[in-house]
């Protein structure tokens, strides 16, 4: 009798762990169906129209085939100013009478397009839309770019140009770096902190993240106490940080903030004269005497 009731038991639990394990592939293979289907999407795409170009075209001359060479360095992209997406052809030919392409992540999310000559508006992400141009300078001798004005942070990423002649296509990479300088940075003294003075250093609108240096008057580093970054609606970044100043040699202190991909920095300084330093000082060993004494009266009365 216990012999069954321990198979039966055994074999419940199997039971309960093999629908356990049928859910968990369920939910795998609904997962594997989106993405399949989000993958699908794009390819098809893609193959509608290259599609297209083989139902005009029969065949594909050898004189017909190309390269596209872009940027290998990222293009580094001033907010607010305007940049350039160039790309080139190899060997050297006309692009004038070419299917030309740029567009972001995927195939469908187009930034330019110019096909028969001219600009098509239809396919356009309206976030480029009135922002974009075709620089034809050099289209002649193989050249192409897409200028976007007003660059906006959204421009930060990956594109693809492409390039179609007939049933042959070739496209290449490109790599956009949005960079913002903000505000100078605001100082001010806050008060006592651990036997020394802190500082508060802030900035707002830079991006990417900034980077934030103190430093004394001869230049030497300090690490800084504390530092917050925060990003506001339009996804510029607000900084604060502050630095407890315990060197009493240590009259000015320098805060500073860095845009690691422009290399440009804002800096202000500040003045602590020693009669405050003496004064938070003061303070401060104050307020760890009562703090001690309090403590005393407290275990006195336990």
């Amino acid at each position: 009798m216990l012999v069954l009731v321990i198979l039966g038991a055994g074999y419940f639990l199997k039971k309960e762990h093999s629908a356990k394990v049928q859910v968990l592939k369920a939910r795998a293979l609904n997962l594997l169906e989106l993405l399949s289907l989000e993958m699908l999407q794009e390819v098809t795409d893609f193959q509608s129209w290259n599609q297209e170009k083989q139902l005009s075209y029969s065949h594909v001359l050898s004189t017909d085939r190309f390269l596209v060479f872009g940027p290998t360095d990222p293009i580094v992209a001033v907010l607010g100013r305007d940049t350039m997406l160039s790309c080139t052809l190899s060997p050297a030919m006309s692009a004038e009478n070419m299917e030309l392409r740029w567009y972001r992540s995927k195939f469908s999310e187009a930034v330019f397009i110019y096909q028969n000559q001219r600009e098509q508006k239809e396919g356009q992400m309206p976030e480029y839309s009135g922002r974009t141009s075709l620089v034809k300078d050099f289209l002649t001798w193989g050249e192409a770019a897409v200028r976007i004005d007003k660059v906006r942070i959204s421009d930060n990423g990956q594109y693809t140009c492409l390039f179609g002649k007939g049933r042959f296509y070739e496209r290449a990479t490109l790599e956009i770096k949005v960079a913002g300088v903000g505000s100078a940075p605001e100082m001010r003294i806050e008060g006592p902190e651990e036997d020394g003075v802190r500082v508060a250093c802030t900035a707002s609108g830079w991006f990417p993240k900034p980077q934030v240096q103190w430093r004394d008057l001869s230049g030497e580093k300090f690490l800084a106490f504390s530092e917050a970054h925060a990003q506001d609606s339009d996804g510029l970044y607000r900084v604060e940080s502050s630095l407890v100043v315990r060197d009493s040699s240590a009259g000015n202190v320098t805060c500073s903030i860095l845009n690691p991909i422009l290399g440009q920095e804002k800096a202000k300084a500040i003045f602590i004269p020693d009669w405050r330093k003496a004064v938070y000082q003061a303070a401060w060993r104050k307020a760890q005497l009562y703090a001690d004494w309090r403590k005393e009266q407290f275990q006195s009365c336990e």
